[in-house]
């Protein structure tokens, strides 16, 4: 029987640990968490996930390990998790770590220990971005705005940095966060950040994108994409996808569009991974580099808010 396992089970990876039980096949699953709290009250609703309190009380061998922990202490709890346990595959949630020096110790030590990785960047894994992006093949120049009011750009602005990556077809060239306004408020999550503004930049046949996230605004998040022969309005929450081009007189069309909630998704994910050795979420080297080119200058725009330690306060 395969070992599987979830490091931290918080909001987010208790959504991992909802879809991860639903595997078809005979898997030992194992959650370490060390809120006993959160271990109590998981602990009947999910009666056959062995949980523990240390990564050190794992299986020596695990098939896959997704570490769903905050971005501060995740590369500590790799650290651990590689000294104890052979590890054949690894998911990473993001924004990975904080330091840039994490990244590449990291990515060292997956090439030494000969570990699979991939970074949770989920909308490459949502049918309807597959079907969108095949389209986008087509076009010769696209357009991309992500417009919203408070929908956190410094924890999310990495998933529609790779979401652009992806319909593209190609890496950022560039990140220009110089349109940010010069102020950070802590998030929901205690001793981290976020900021409002505008990050603008190129990448390959996106001519420009543009992510703006504007402060004490209930604005929906919406998402635009222009091409040369087409338009289209996406609106995630409300599974809608509205389309406008030559054929329909440029009068705008509803096509349908899905939101694939991670509760839906990491069974999936694992599935793909054990039986075919890849799945669609980016590899843990391509992630980095475009991690690498979006903390980099946020470390210096939070240094220059008053943050010390050369880090960027995000997850």
């Amino acid at each position: 029987m395969k070992n599987i396992a979830i490091i931290g089970v918080g909001a987010l990876g208790k959504r991992h640990l909802e879809s991860m039980v639903n595997l078809q096949e005979k898997y030992d699953i194992y959650a370490v968490e060390i809120n006993e709290e959160i271990i109590q009250r998981l602990s009947n609703e999910f009666p056959k996930v062995n949980f523990i309190t240390t990564v050190e009380k794992l299986p020596e061998e695990l098939e896959i390990a997704v570490i769903a922990t905050n971005s501060n202490i995740r590369r500590q709890l790799f650290e651990q998790l590689i000294n104890h346990s052979i590890v054949k595959n690894i998911i990473f949630e993001k924004v990975l770590f904080q330091k840039e020096e994490d990244y590449h110790f990291v990515n060292e030590k997956l090439t030494e220990h000969h570990i699979n990785a991939w970074v949770n960047c989920a909308r490459r894994e949502w049918n309807s971005y597959t079907i969108l992006e095949e389209e986008l093949k087509t076009c010769n120049e696209m357009y991309i705005s992500a417009i919203g009011g408070q929908w956190g750009i410094g924890c999310n602005g990495i998933h529609i940095l790779d979401l652009i990556e992806y319909l593209s077809g190609n890496e950022i060239e560039s990140i220009d966060i110089s349109n940010l306004e010069n102020k950070i408020i802590e998030s929901k999550r205690k001793g981290f950040y976020e900021f409002f503004g505008s990050i603008t930049g190129k990448c390959g046949k996106c001519k420009q994108y543009n992510l703006t996230c504007i402060n004490n605004s209930n604005l929906p998040f919406r998402i635009e994409i222009t091409t040369e022969k087409s338009r289209y309005l996406i609106d995630e929450g409300n599974n809608s996808l509205l389309i406008s081009n030559n054929e329909t007189n440029w009068q705008w069309k509803q096509k349908e569009f899905k939101q694939v909630f991670q509760s839906q998704m990491t069974e999936r994910v694992i599935t793909s991974i054990i039986k075919d050795g890849t799945c669609n979420l980016p590899d843990y080297e391509s992630s980095m580099k475009l991690h690498l080119k979006y903390i980099i200058p946020l470390i210096e725009f939070f240094k220059s808010n008053g943050m010390e330690g050369n880090l960027c306060p995000i997850t």
